[in-house]
């Protein structure tokens, strides 16, 4: 691939699979009218739906319920807490004139108390984690059926869905001691890709590379860099002026929080894929100072997001589940 645009093929594979995504899920909670019923019959038996299966067994075996993710939530925030609270315990100080430390028991039994809690609230995260592991063993099996009964892929992001599938299947093997040098050269390769060009599979494979080489590696992904300068443009602004809205985390997963710039006149904020549609406005309060962003419906992919003030420069992030 070349570091144009993305191709024709590679849009209209990228398309239908997010189709055949939102239909998939729109008919789980409605009945569909008499074309989408028909559209959504007539993708059913292609690998589009294939994908989307795998997907949807990955995702129901590691997704939590409304009441786990409350309780993983909880814990962390206590086990933060906790740490917060260790830290600020002073049992044990030095006397610098005489060169000697002295233990403070009472300190010391406050702070080994909080360690027993903290040990405790590691350990049933640990557990409910444990569970999701469990399950998503007990489905590998369908996985792989599934995969391998996708065809072969004309386009480069079909190729590296299929491919990345397969790692993700290895990886979460519970033998799994690590990519083969092959397996990670391959991954590299797919990373490497602009994602406008590789498709979905290419933020699979970078967090899979992340984690074999536990390290952040950062991609120029020069084939939607055309669409960050339009954007910037449109609001006034040089495409290499940093933006003063601030995401985090980034890449975000279930949750996003935008910090807004101090004094801004923004009014709204547009969330826009990475082929310029929009996907959601943000409506902004007169000195509101931050707000969530609830990303863990959303689709993979890189993503901007773009202030109504033509002074401040859209920011670009990724969603990565």
């Amino acid at each position: 691939m070349g570091k144009g645009g993305a191709s024709g093929e590679e849009v209209e594979f990228d398309t239908k699979l997010k189709l055949y995504r939102h239909l998939n899920r729109l008919q789980d909670i409605t009945t569909l009218d008499e074309d989408l019923d028909s559209l959504y019959v007539s993708m059913s038996s292609t690998d589009f739906a294939k994908f989307i299966e795998f997907e949807d067994i990955y995702n129901e075996a590691v997704k939590f319920s409304e009441n786990e993710a409350a309780q993983k939530d909880q814990l962390s925030l206590d086990m933060e807490a906790l740490r917060g609270e260790m830290a600020a315990i002073e049992w044990y100080v030095v006397d610098t004139v005489a060169g000697e430390g002295n233990l403070i028991p009472s300190e010391k039994a406050a702070y080994d108390g909080k360690r027993a809690l903290l040990r405790q609230k590691v350990d049933d995260l640990a557990t409910l984690v444990a569970a999701k592991q469990s399950a998503l063993n007990s489905v590998l099996g369908n996985l792989a059926t599934v995969n391998n009964s996708i065809g072969a892929q004309a386009t480069m992001s079909g190729q590296n869905l299929q491919a990345v599938n397969g790692l993700l299947i290895q990886r979460y093997s519970p033998d799994f001691t690590g990519f083969s040098e092959s397996d990670v050269t391959l991954l590299t390769e797919i990373a490497e890709q602009c994602v406008g060009q590789g498709g979905e599979g290419v933020y699979i494979a970078r967090a899979l590379l992340a984690e074999q080489l536990m390290e952040s590696v950062e991609y120029a992904d020069e084939c939607i860099e055309e669409l960050t300068e339009r954007g910037s443009r449109a609001n006034g602004a040089e495409a290499t002026a940093p933006s003063a809205l601030k995401i985090m985390p980034n890449p975000a997963d279930d949750m996003a929080r935008v910090a807004l710039p101090h004094g801004h006149n923004i009014a709204h904020l547009s969330l826009m894929d990475a082929y310029g549609q929009t996907v959601q406005v943000f409506e902004v309060r007169p000195g509101q100072t931050s707000l969530n962003m609830d990303t863990g419906r959303m689709n993979p992919g890189i993503y901007f997001l773009v202030p109504s003030d033509k002074e401040e420069v859209p920011v670009r992030f990724i969603i990565a589940h």
